[in-house]
């Protein structure tokens, strides 16, 4: 009888270490799958982040200058806007940049200024970003 009582506990040790030995190997392959992930992923977001702030830096100088004074940031802002934005950007900095395009035609909003403007645009990307990089940044 202590000998069926072994046996039938060494089967169950032996299915309990199979069953984490399995779990552990698919836990491995899922990190690695997730890793490989990132990592393949990781030159778009860096392209991203540049152009996001980029894109802020160039909206904050026109918005912080007199109007006209900065032909070469506002030719820049267009080219940001009509090119690589286009690849990255949700609708939240899509608003965004319209809204400010918008302000540099003297469309502007209600109670707006070209500095709330890119102050949008760049909570916009600020936002966007920490869903790649860290959800810290959302704050």
């Amino acid at each position: 009888m202590a000998t069926n009582q072994t046996d039938a506990l060494e089967r169950k040790l032996k299915i309990v270490g199979v069953i984490v030995t399995v779990v552990g190997l698919l836990v491995g392959v899922v990190q690695f799958g997730h890793t490989q992930a990132v990592e393949a992923s990781k030159p778009y977001l860096e392209k991203k982040l540049k152009w996001c702030e980029e894109a802020t830096e160039t909206a904050s100088v026109i918005a912080t200058h007199d109007k006209g004074s900065e032909p070469r940031k506002e030719q820049r802002f267009g080219e940001l806007y009509w090119g690589v934005m286009g690849l990255v950007e949700n609708q939240e900095i899509t608003n965004a940049m319209i809204s400010f395009g918008d302000g540099l035609k003297g469309k502007l909003a209600e109670n707006k200024s070209l500095k709330d403007l890119s102050l949008a645009i760049a909570h916009a990307c600020r936002k966007e970003l920490s869903k790649d990089w860290s959800p810290i940044w959302s704050r």
